[in-house]
Order: structure tokens, then C-alpha cells, then sequence
């Protein structure tokens, strides 16, 4: 339906409503078999912590259009710091040792060192 009024774009934004309700009916059918075949546990509140921290992002970038450059891009990296510190926030205390054992064995030697 909107392949021949909006070209590639409705193509595009046709694919993302198909998955998403796809997504949503696997849920939906998932929940309901009391997750006999796939047995997830479903953190609502940090799915719902992080949805919302989304929307409000998207409404923030899309104003900060019409500043002017400087305080684009302080938005910009102020965005990213808050985004940065409220995923490791919403991670479990044994994801957070896994990171921080992730950050301290980085090395940039291997990656200087090329031939």
C-alpha cells in the first residue's frame, strides 16, 4: 500500500511496521505459552526506563536543529555522555564487573603497533 505512493521510503517504513508487529506478536504469543519455548526474563521497568529516555532523546535532537553549531554539538555530547552513564546504570552489578573487567584489559598497543 505504501510501496507505490511513497517509493523506497514506504518500502522502508513498511519493512519497520512489519517487524515491529511481528516483534510484538512473538512477545504477545511468548508470554501467553508462559514461555514454555523461549524463556526470557523480561526487565518491563528497564525496557520501560529506556523507552522513555529514547522518546525524550528524539525530541531534544530534533529541536537542537536550529541552534547554532556550538551548542549543537555540546547538546550532542552532553546526549551522549547522559545516554553512556544511563545504560551502565541500567546493567546488573555482574554486567557492570563484566565491563569493567572488559575496560581495564583493553589495550591500544595491539592497535598501535601495525606494520
Amino acid at each position: 500500500i505504501l510501496i507505490p505512493i511513497f517509493g523506497i521510503s514506504g518500502a522502508a517504513w513498511a519493512f519497520f511496521m512489519a517487524y515491529i508487529v511481528h516483534s510484538f506478536l512473538l512477545l504477545a504469543w511468548n508470554v501467553a505459552q508462559g514461555q514454555r519455548y523461549f524463556a526470557i526474563p523480561y526487565e518491563w521497568k528497564t525496557g520501560a526506563i529506556f523507552l522513555s529516555y529514547y522518546l525524550a532523546s528524539c525530541l531534544m535532537l530534533s529541536l537542537v536543529a536550529e541552534l547554532e553549531a556550538a551548542v549543537r554539538t555540546a547538546l550532542y555530547v552532553l546526549h551522549l555522555l547522559l545516554s553512556l552513564r544511563l545504560f551502565y546504570v541500567m546493567l546488573s552489578a555482574e554486567e557492570r564487573s563484566s565491563v569493567k573487567h572488559l575496560i581495564r584489559g583493553f589495550s591500544w598497543t595491539h592497535i598501535r603497533s601495525r606494520p
